[in-house]
C-alpha cells in the first residue's frame, strides 16, 4: 500500500467516525448558542489556524483564482450545506439529523454525472434513488409524536445534504493545484464569513450567550469536525471519486444514533433503524449501479 492509499485510508476512517460525533456537537453548540454565530466562529477560528500552519510551512501562496475558486466552494459546502444543517438541528434530534444526512451520497451521485459525465445511472440506481428517499419518508411519517424533529428541521436538513454535495462537486471541479492547506484555510474562512454575515442578517448579535457546554461543543467542532474531519474529506475528495468517498455516510448514522442516546438521551425506535436501513439500502444500490456499465 503506498503512503497516498494510506493517507486516503486514514482520511476515510477518521470522517465515518469523527463526522458521526459532530452532529451531536453540532445539537449541543445551537442549544447553547445562536446557530449561525457558533458556526461562523467555529469556522473562522479553523481557518485561520490552517492558514497559519500552511505559512509556516511556506506552502505556496494561493493564486487569485485559486481564491475564488476555493471561496466559491466553501461558501456552498459550509454556509450553505452545513447551514443548512445547523439551522435544522434547532428542531431535530442529532440522531435523525445524522440519518437525514446520510441521503448526501445520492444527491453525489445524480450530480456527479451531470457535471463530471461519469458513467449513466443503471435501473438498480434509479431503484437506489426512489428507496433512499423512501426511507427518508418512511422515518418522518412513523416517527411523528415518537421522535424529536419538525418538518422544518427535516427540509432544512434535506437541503444541507444537496447544498453540502454541490458544493463537493463543485470543489472537485475546481480543484487547485495550490496546497491543500490553503485551499481548506479558504474554504473555512469564506464559510465561516458567509455563516456571520447571515447570523448578523438575522439578528444573532442580540442573543449571544456564553455557556461551557456551547463553548465546548465549538473547541469540539474545531478541533475534530473541521481541522482533522474537513481536511480528511478535502484530501479524500482529491484522490477518489466522489461516490466512493461519500460512502463515508454508511457508518455516520450508526455513529450519531448510539451517541445521541448516550449522552442526550434522544429516543430510539425500531423505526428509526428501519429507516436508516430503508436509506442505506438506497445509498449501497446506487453506489453499486454506478460500478456496472449500461448495456447498450
Amino acid at each position: 500500500m503506498t503512503r497516498e492509499q494510506k493517507l486516503a485510508l486514514f482520511a476515510y476512517i477518521s470522517i465515518c467516525i469523527i463526522w458521526g460525533s459532530t452532529y451531536l456537537a453540532i445539537r449541543v453548540a445551537v442549544l447553547n448558542l445562536p446557530p449561525l454565530f457558533s458556526a461562523g466562529v467555529r469556522f473562522i477560528i479553523s481557518g485561520l489556524i490552517m492558514y497559519a500552519y500552511a505559512y509556516i510551512k511556506k506552502r505556496p501562496l494561493p493564486t487569485k483564482q485559486q481564491w475564488k475558486n476555493q471561496t466559491v466552494a466553501g461558501l456552498i459546502i459550509l454556509t450553505m450545506g452545513n447551514g443548512m444543517v445547523v439551522l435544522g438541528s434547532q428542531w431535530t434530534d442529532s440522531s435523525i439529523v445524522t440519518v437525514l444526512f446520510a441521503t448526501a451520497p445520492l444527491y453525489l451521485a445524480v450530480l456527479e454525472i451531470i457535471f463530471i459525465k461519469v458513467d449513466r445511472l443503471s435501473l438498480t440506481g434509479w431503484l437506489g434513488l426512489l428507496t433512499g428517499f423512501s426511507g427518508v419518508l418512511f422515518l418522518v411519517l412513523s416517527g411523528q409524536g415518537v421522535l424529536n424533529f419538525t418538518v422544518k428541521g427535516v427540509s432544512f436538513i434535506l437541503l444541507g445534504a444537496f447544498f453540502w454535495s454541490s458544493g463537493s462537486i463543485v470543489s472537485k471541479i475546481l480543484k487547485s493545484e495550490g496546497a491543500i492547506e490553503y485551499n481548506l484555510s479558504i474554504q473555512m474562512l469564506s464559510g465561516g464569513i458567509g455563516f456571520m454575515i447571515a447570523g448578523l442578517l438575522m439578528g444573532e448579535a442580540s442573543h449571544i450567550t456564553i455557556t461551557l457546554e456551547g463553548t465546548l461543543a465549538i473547541l469540539y467542532l474545531i478541533t475534530f469536525g473541521s481541522l482533522i474531519g474537513y481536511t480528511s474529506y478535502i484530501y479524500l475528495l482529491s484522490v477518489w471519486p466522489a461516490s466512493k468517498a461519500g460512502t463515508y455516510a454508511y457508518v455516520n448514522p450508526f455513529v450519531g444514533i448510539f451517541l445521541g442516546h448516550l449522552i442526550l438521551k434522544e429516543p430510539i425506535t425500531h423505526n428509526v433503524f428501519i429507516g436508516t436501513f430503508i436509506i442505506l439500502l438506497g445509498v449501497f444500490m446506487v453506489q453499486f449501479s454506478k460500478r456496472v456499465p449500461l448495456q447498450k
